[in-house]
This record gives C-alpha cells, structure tokens and sequence, in this order.
C-alpha cells in the first residue's frame, strides 16, 4: 500500500538518520518535500487530503505559519501531523494548535517509527470510524473490538480520557432500538464506584453513539503478574478485596460484568484497582436487540461450567470467573490449563477443583465456594464472599 508523506523543513534540514529510518521503515513511501516558505506560498493549491501523514520540521522555533497548517485538521479526512523538534516548548504549543504528535530529536529512531505507525493506525480508524466532538482530541487507537473501537484522546487539551466509540450508524437503527441503547449509556455513566474505571460522559458523534471514560495508564493485572510474577499474599488479598467491591458494585446497578479477567483490570497510578470492560457494550447490545444473551463470549480460561455449556450468564457465572482470578492471584497460573479449547471447557465443567498449595489450605473451602460447578452452591452475592474471606484472615 502506497503512503504519501508530506515533509515541511524549516531553517535547519531534517537529520539524515530520520530520512533514512522513513525510507527503510516504509518502502512504499512516496515522499514530497517543501520548505517553510514553499508550504506558505503554494498552501491553497496543495492537495493536503491526499497525503497520510505531514511531518513539520522545526527543531527550535516554533513558526508563525504553523497555525495556517493546523487548519487542514479542519477537512474531510485530514492528514495526521507529527512535528519533529529539540524543544520542548516547541512541542508543548504545536500540540495545543491542533498537532497529533510530537517527536523529539533527542529521543531514540525507534520512538519516532512508534509514532509514524501509530498515526498511521490512527488515520485509517478515524477514516473508518470517525468521532470529531467539540474540546476532544484524538491521539491513539487503545482498542479494536466488533462493536467498538476505543481511542485515547484530550479533553480540553488537558485532561486524557479514553473514547469509546460503538460502530453502528444510528441513521440505520430502529428508533426504539436507538432510544433503548440512549437510556442504557446513561445508565452506565451513572455508576461509579472507585474499583471502576467510569465512564464519564456519553453523546452522538458521526453518526455513532460514544461514551467517554477514565484513562487509566497502570497496565493490566495480567501484565503485572507476567512482568512480576505472584505478589506478596496480604498484596493478592488486598487486590481480590478490590476486585469483589468493583464487582459487587456492578450487581447492584443491575449489570453483569460477563468476562472477568486479569486482562480487564487495571491498575491506577495510586496503586488501587480498576474494572473497566464491565458488561456495559454486551448490555446495550442485548438490550437494542442486536445480539442475543446466548451469543455472548467470554474468555474460555475464566469461562463458568454453565456458560461453557450455552446457559446464560448470572451473578454466579461473575463469581466462577472471580474464583479463577483468586486462584491466580494465590498460586501465580490458573487452575485449569489445556491447549485444546475443548478440553479447557470440558475441564471447566467436570475436572476437580483444583487443591491448594499445603501453605494456603485454609482458602481450599473458600475456593470450592467460588468455582462449585453448580451455580447455587457457590456464593450467593459479593457481600457473602467478602465476609467468608474476612472471618478467614
């Protein structure tokens, strides 16, 4: 596929190493190169649509036509624009002008391919999937699914937060489906809880409906558990607790979380846990009719016995999943493991709770509460599995 870069000099020429990296990165780049004064000049006549990406260097100053530049943001399918300099000032004000990115020199040839294909990505989803609403800015792509693409954006130009962007077209929905999907996304920006990454907002843009949520940088849980390995026990416990309360909160407003998972927790920069995936898009899909509650898949590792056989999901299906996550958190893998994804299911349903190490003994009846294959002989509700934890610290 054929990308079509824009390169715009300004007094001091792009360093030759960068040239190259483009040239090697990108072997089907077609390149155009104007100075600062050519881009002024020819400006009007320039086809700014045709290009993908427009990189702007100027390494010490920041000058005064870039503006005018950022003002192609304004067409129908703009280019990104990635600016290349040694100052930070400078970066700090082209950003606030309406800049994608910024790549500064001093930093490494890798990071500005991350960012050239990252911008890339990031034109071709908003080409696909646009979302253009007043004080937001788009930065990144987070998250591709079937429903919905997730984008990390400013606020303000000053506050991250992370878009979420559904994919169908409001002009092709029924309008009592439309209404029911408006009454569903409010109801999910009025949940909050701490152990949550909320939503904040919702509203229409493109033609699609979207909600706006919390940014949360700390990684996932699964992440940190590979990167770190198991945690200290009283750090796991914690964490659980955490997790529960998130959980527990969900069952009250009426939702189901539907695919509990170290994946969809998230840790916060002050070290707390966050649930974010909590069933609110499965919700609204249910609800509007576009999908039934049997056509709902979860990750097959954390999967309840009566999900893995077709029934639907339960509060008890959310605690099954709770119980592997326990698991995990205790002895550092899941409790039940196979490279078949028939067997893993079958396992799910009829192989043993798995025991305890000897040193853990005392959370074996607790565990067999959580993953009981029978739905009715496990926890009834959160508040019961916190305080059966709780008597056994």
């Amino acid at each position: 596929m054929l990308r079509k870069f824009l390169l715009i000099e300004g007094q001091n020429p792009i360093r030759k190493d960068v040239q190259t990296l483009l040239d090697d990165r990108f072997n089907d780049l077609k390149m155009q190169v104007y100075s600062i004064d050519e881009c002024r000049e020819n400006y009007d006549n320039i086809a700014w649509a045709d290009y993908d990406l427009i990189l702007v260097n100027c390494p010490y100053e920041l000058d005064e036509g870039f503006d005018k530049l950022t003002a192609i943001k304004t067409i129908n399918n703009p280019p990104m624009i990635l600016v290349l300099t040694l100052s930070q000032d400078v970066a700090d004000k082209t950003l606030q002008a309406g800049a994608d990115d910024v790549y500064l020199h001093n930093h490494s040839l890798s990071d500005m391919a991350f960012k050239v294909e990252n911008l890339l990505k990031l034109k071709q989803m908003l080409s696909l999937y646009p979302f253009s609403a007043k004080d937001y800015q788009v930065h990144e792509v987070i998250h591709d699914s079937d429903d919905a693409i997730i984008y990390r954006a400013t606020y303000q130009q000053s506050t991250n937060v992370a878009v979420k962007r559904f994919k169908y077209k409001l002009s092709e929905l029924d309008l009592k489906v439309a209404t029911c999907i408006k009454e569903e996304l409010a109801s999910s920006v009025a949940l909050k809880h701490a152990g949550l990454v909320n939503f904040i907002t919702q509203g229409i843009s493109n033609d699609a409906f979207y909600l706006t949520m919390e940014y949360v940088t700390g990684g996932s849980l699964k992440s940190i558990l590979d990167t770190h390995g198991l945690p200290p026990l009283q750090q796991s416990l914690g964490w659980f607790t955490e997790i529960v309360e998130a959980v527990g909160a969900i069952h009250q407003s009426g939702l189901l979380h539907r695919d509990l998972k170290t994946f969809n927790i998230l840790l916060k920069e002050d070290g707390s846990l966050a649930l974010t995936d909590y069933g609110v898009e499965k919700n609204i899909l249910i609800a509007a009719g576009c999908i039934n509650e049997d056509e709902i898949y979860c990750t097959p590792y954390y999967v309840s016995p009566e999900r893995a056989t077709g029934n639907c999901c339960t509060e008890a299906s959310d605690i099954y999943s709770l119980g592997i996550i326990f698991y995990e958190l205790l002895v550092g893998e899941k409790p039940y493991n196979s490279a078949s994804l028939v067997d893993l299911m079958k396992m799910h349903i009829l192989a043993p709770i798995p025991k305890l190490p000897d040193s853990l003994q005392q959370y074996q009846n607790f565990l067999k509460s959580l993953l009981a294959k029978c739905p009715d002989q496990r926890f009834s509700n959160t508040n019961d599995l916190l305080e059966d934890l709780q008597n056994i610290k």
